[in-house]
């Protein structure tokens, strides 16, 4: 892809090499205040992870430094199935890194957005709705309809109606009711699975302190995890914080 390449060509240009330590980098996934995430290769094992890089810039800020080796602590020490697992850490030239699973999906905060673009469109949410988005099989442009959203009626329609279209719309009703309580066992299953990953954190002594949708991914099989615990808390160190930041 042009993008994988561009960035690839950005990267190099700062000086990250192509592999680092037993990682061979195939293209950056997402970029943040806190690093810069890959998929990479992990060599020795055969397997496919999400690798974080913390920019070479950030090795200048103290409180940066900190708060991505808290977030090596804090997860480190979890193993749930709802919170993405560490794998390795390393720092080679310089340039600090930590391996970890790879979820393939997409974030709450993009599902949640993918949602909102459905109903403008007019189409009900279902059960399957945040999977299929996970999934990337229901896709929604926001300038486009689909055709199955051509049969919508709109407000410029005729209000008045005869007796087989008022069946059709109690019928519609029904099933838009039935839909409605599938999408909200979804969400509430999927508040369960957040919840039992902060249990399991709270058990083990971590406060994980910055619970958004964006740190909240979901996977193609439709499973929750909980990211991202660079400003967690944890019991067992003195103080209100490790990072020094403000919330």
């Amino acid at each position: 892809m042009a993008d994988d390449a561009s960035g690839r060509s950005a990267d190099r240009s700062l000086g990250l090499p192509e592999q680092l330590g037993d990682f061979r980098i195939r293209r950056q996934l997402g970029r943040g205040g806190m690093g810069v995430v890959y998929e990479a290769d992990q060599l020795s094992m055969n397997r496919t992870v999400a690798l974080k890089v913390l920019p070479l810039a950030g090795l200048i800020n103290e409180n940066k430094l900190r708060r991505f080796h808290n977030e090596i602590r804090a997860a480190a020490g979890l193993n749930h199935p709802n919170i993405v697992s560490i794998y390795s850490v390393g720092e080679e030239r310089g340039v600090h890194y930590f391996a970890m699973q790879l979820i393939r999906g997409r974030n709450l905060a993009q599902i949640i957005a993918s949602l909102a673009r459905l109903q403008g469109h007019g189409r009900p949410l279902d059960g399957e709705s945040v999977s299929q988005i996970a999934q990337g099989e229901l896709l929604v442009e926001t300038h486009s309809t689909s055709p199955k959203d051509s049969g919508t009626q709109s407000s410029g329609d005729a209000a008045v109606t005869d007796a087989a279209d008022t069946r059709a719309l109690a019928e519609d009703s029904t099933l838009s009711k039935t839909s409605r309580k599938a999408f909200f066992r979804s969400v509430a299953a999927l508040g369960a699975q957040a919840a039992a990953a902060l249990q399991h954190a709270h058990e083990h002594g971590v406060i994980h302190r910055d619970i958004k949708p964006a740190n909240l991914l979901l996977d193609n099989q439709s499973r929750l995890y909980l990211a991202d615990f660079g400003l967690a808390r944890l019991e067992s160190d003195v103080g209100l914080t490790m990072t020094g930041d403000l919330l």
